[in-house]
């Protein structure tokens, strides 16, 4: 998963029909073109990996974990914690911020 289908972000789940997993290296940047890249994904990313570095202390869950929780997760959540972006697009053509 790591070589293949996670955004330079750590973000993961490109395909917004399922919510899920396209071909390898499928990864659009625009919304339109499909990306999708959702918050609670990233969140679940954060979490197997911290389980998989308990399991087996190897420093590329740690590194996955760390883009990750830092780029993915905590940029798409307000400093309040009250409020998130549900996916997270690397660009968009609106030249607007999300609402």
């Amino acid at each position: 998963m790591a070589d293949r289908k996670l955004y330079v972000t750590g973000a993961i789940g490109s395909v917004r029909q399922w919510e899920g997993f396209g071909p390898p290296y499928l990864l659009p940047d625009l919304e339109d073109a499909g990306c999708y890249a959702e918050t609670c994904a990233s969140f679940a990313l954060v979490n197997w990996c911290s389980r998989l570095l308990r399991i087996d202390l190897q420093g590329k869950y740690g590194d996955v974990m760390e883009i990750t929780l830092y780029n993915a997760f905590l940029g798409a959540v307000s400093v309040e914690g009250d409020a998130f972006y549900y996916q997270n697009v690397l660009r968009t053509l609106t030249n607007k911020p999300k609402k």
